[in-house]
C-alpha cells in the first residue's frame, strides 16, 4: 500500500493533478461578513471583483472535524499518510493539525505524518505534485521525507503586488504605507522565508518597470531547464508580459514556464494585484534518493 499525500487548499495545483496522482485536499474556506463560501460556491474572478468593489474576504482553517475524520479514516484503515501544510509561518493550520494527527497516532500507531512545507500557493502545490509522484511508485516515508525537504530548501517564493490596498485591508500594511506607496507607485517585492515560512520584505522599488526587472533577478540560467511559476491575480496579461520577459531574457523553453492564477485562500490576503515568480533554485537532477 502506497503512502497517501493529503495537503490543503492554501495548495494551489490543478484539478487534474489532484485526480491523476489521487492527492486528497483539505478545504479552507473563505467568508465575509455575512456568509461562507463552500467550493464552487464563488469563482476566483467574482471574488477579486468583489475585492476591487470594496469586499473585505477572510479566510478559515481546515476544521479539526475534517482533520479528525480524515486522519481516523486512513489511520483505521492501516493505510499511512503524509500532511503537508500551508507553511506555518502564515497559517496557524499545521499546529491544528498536529494536535489531532498526536491523538490519532497514540490510537492507531504512526500513520499520520506532518510536513510543514514552509510554502504557499503553487510552490507549495510543486512540492505536493512531485510528493505524490514519487508516493505512487512506492517509495518508502524517506525517501518521501528526503524529497520534501529538498524542495523545501529549494523553491523560491516571490512576489509583488501593483497596489498596496489590499494588503492593507487585510492588515497586513498600515493605511499610511498603503496611502504613500499608491502616491510614489511603490511596489512591495516579498518572499516567503525558507527557514520559517513567514512573508518578507525585501525591496521596494518604483514601478511595474522596475517591479519586473527586480523579479527576474532571482531567475539564475543554470535552473532555468526546469519549472518556473507565475502566479497573477486577475491579470492574466501581466502573467503572459513576465513570461515574455523571461523567454526574451534568458532563452527560457516556454514548456518550462507554467501560468497559473493564484487560488481563493492566498487570493483572499494579496488581492487581485498579485504577480509571483516561483522556481526551484537547485537543479533538480542534484537530488538522489539514495
Amino acid at each position: 500500500m502506497s503512502i497517501k499525500i493529503v495537503t490543503d487548499s492554501g495548495c494551489d495545483i490543478l484539478k487534474e493533478k489532484l485526480e491523476k496522482l489521487d492527492i486528497e485536499m483539505l478545504p479552507m474556506y473563505i467568508n465575509n461578513d455575512e456568509q461562507i463560501f463552500f467550493d464552487g460556491e464563488l469563482s476566483i474572478d467574482e471574488m477579486f471583483s468583489r475585492m476591487r468593489a470594496g469586499e473585505v474576504f477572510m479566510t478559515s482553517q481546515v476544521s479539526n472535524q475534517i482533520y479528525q475524520e480524515t486522519f481516523e479514516k486512513y489511520a483505521s484503515q492501516g493505510q499511512e499518510i503524509i500532511y503537508i501544510s500551508l507553511s506555518s509561518g502564515l497559517s496557524g493550520t499545521y499546529d491544528a493539525a498536529k494536535l489531532i494527527a498526536d491523538q490519532v497516532n497514540e490510537k492507531y500507531g504512526e500513520k499520520i505524518h506532518m510536513f510543514d512545507s514552509k510554502l504557499a500557493t503553487a510552490g507549495l502545490g510543486y512540492m505536493v505534485e512531485k510528493a505524490a509522484e514519487l508516493a505512487n511508485s512506492g517509495a518508502t516515508f524517506e525517501q518521501i521525507m528526503k524529497l520534501l525537504e529538498f524542495y523545501k530548501r529549494t523553491i523560491k517564493e516571490n512576489f509583488s503586488v501593483t497596489s498596496l490596498e489590499f494588503l492593507m485591508r487585510g492588515g497586513r500594511v498600515s493605511r499610511s504605507s498603503a496611502i504613500i506607496g499608491g502616491l510614489l507607485n511603490i511596489r512591495p517585492m516579498l518572499r516567503v522565508i525558507p527557514e520559517n515560512g513567514k512573508l518578507e520584505v525585501i525591496d521596494k522599488v518604483r514601478g511595474d518597470k522596475n517591479m519586473l526587472k527586480k523579479l527576474l533577478e532571482n531567475l539564475r540560467p543554470e535552473v532555468l531547464n526546469q519549472p518556473v511559476f507565475i502566479v497573477y491575480g486577475d491579470s492574466e496579461e501581466y502573467a503572459v508580459k513576465v513570461k515574455n520577459a523571461i523567454i526574451k531574457n534568458f532563452s527560457m523553453n516556454p514548456e518550462n514556464i507554467r501560468v497559473e492564477q493564484i487560488g481563493h485562500i492566498i487570493g483572499a490576503h494579496v488581492g487581485p494585484e498579485f504577480i509571483a515568480l516561483i522556481h526551484i533554485d537547485e537543479p533538480e537532477e542534484n537530488f538522489k534518493l539514495d
